[in-house]
C-alpha cells in the first residue's frame, strides 16, 4: 500500500510538472558505435515521443537490448506492436542504472537516423498495431449512421505552441461538410457543447463516442482512429498517431508551423500517409 501511495504521488507530481524531467544518470550517451543495453527516454510531450517512435525500427537493430521509458498511455499500443522486442516502463517509474549500459533522450535519435532527406526516404517504416477487435466494434457502431465515408476530426489544441488556429468547430466543419460523410470526434477536451451547438445551428452531426477516453486511453483512441477512413485535423499529437497507424490524413498547418512539418513540402517527410495544407498568410 505504501508503494502504491508513493507511485500515485509521483505520478501526480509528474503530470503537474507537465513536461519530462531530465534523466539523472551517470551512464554515457549512446551512439551507433555502441551496442549493449540502451535506455531511451523522453524529455518532451507525448506528441514528440510519437513522432520520434518512427525511428525505432532503424534504432532497434543497433542495440542488444532496448529499454523504453515512456508515457504509460502508450504502453499497451507499443506492447502489441513490438511483442517482446522492447522493454517498456512508465516514465514515472525509477530504473536502476545497473539495468542499462547507455542512455539517450529520444529526441537525439534523428541526429543518427534522419540527418538528410534521403534518410527519410530510405528508412524503415513503423506501423503500429491496434486492438482490431475494438476497432471493428467502433467501425460497426459508426456504420450504423449509413454514410459512405467515416472521417475523424480534430480542430483545436490546448498547446501554447500550436494555439495558432482560428477555428471554431463550425468554421472548421462547414468548410469540408458533405452529407455522405460521418464525422467522428477524435478531439479531446470539453467539446460536447460545441458539437451540440453545431447540430442545432447547422444541422451537422458529429459523432462522439463517450465510451472512449480520448485523452487517457490511447489504445482505444488508436482503435477508433483506425476505424476511420480518413482524418482531417490541425497539427496536433493526434496526427503523429495517425501517421504511425498509416491512416490517410489531411493536416492544416499554420504559417509558423511546427518544425517537423518543413517549409513548403505538401507531403510529410515523416509519414507518407499525411498531406499538408499550408496557411499562406498568418491569421
Amino acid at each position: 500500500n505504501t508503494c502504491s501511495i508513493r507511485e500515485k504521488a509521483e505520478e501526480k507530481l509528474f503530470h503537474q510538472l507537465g513536461r519530462w524531467k531530465k534523466l539523472k544518470t551517470t551512464k554515457p550517451k549512446w551512439n551507433p558505435d555502441k551496442m549493449g543495453r540502451v535506455l531511451i527516454w523522453g524529455e518532451q510531450g507525448i506528441g514528440d515521443v510519437l513522432l520520434f517512435c518512427t525511428l525505432i525500427p532503424d534504432f532497434i537493430t543497433k542495440v542488444n537490448k532496448f529499454i523504453f521509458k515512456i508515457d504509460k498511455r502508450l504502453i499497451p499500443l507499443l506492447e502489441r506492436s513490438f511483442n517482446e522486442e522492447i522493454e517498456l516502463i512508465p516514465n514515472t517509474t525509477f530504473i536502476n542504472e545497473n539495468e542499462y549500459d547507455f542512455q539517450l533522450p529520444i529526441g537525439s535519435l534523428p541526429k543518427y537516423f534522419r540527418n538528410s532527406l534521403s534518410a527519410f526516404k530510405n528508412s524503415k517504416v513503423l506501423e503500429l498495431t491496434v486492438n482490431q477487435e475494438r476497432s471493428n466494434y467502433f467501425r460497426d457502431k459508426l456504420n450504423n449512421y449509413q454514410n459512405k465515408k467515416i472521417v475523424g476530426i480534430a480542430w483545436k489544441s490546448n498547446s501554447k505552441v500550436n494555439n495558432k488556429y482560428p477555428f471554431s468547430l463550425e468554421s472548421f466543419l462547414t468548410a469540408i461538410y458533405s452529407p455522405k460523410i460521418t464525422f467522428v470526434c477524435i478531439q479531446y477536451g470539453e467539446v460536447q457543447e460545441e458539437i451540440d451547438n453545431l447540430q442545432k445551428k447547422c444541422g451537422i452531426k458529429v459523432v462522439k463516442l463517450n465510451e472512449v477516453d480520448l485523452y487517457n486511453n490511447f489504445d482505444d483512441l488508436a482503435a477508433l482512429m483506425k476505424a476511420c477512413d480518413e482524418i482531417v485535423s490541425i497539427d496536433t499529437s493526434l496526427i503523429y498517431l495517425a501517421g504511425l497507424l498509416a491512416i490517410k490524413s489531411y493536416v492544416l498547418t499554420s504559417k509558423n508551423c511546427y518544425w517537423c512539418n518543413g517549409v513548403d513540402n505538401e507531403q510529410s517527410y515523416w509519414f507518407q500517409s499525411i498531406t499538408l495544407f499550408r496557411q499562406s498568410i498568418s491569421g
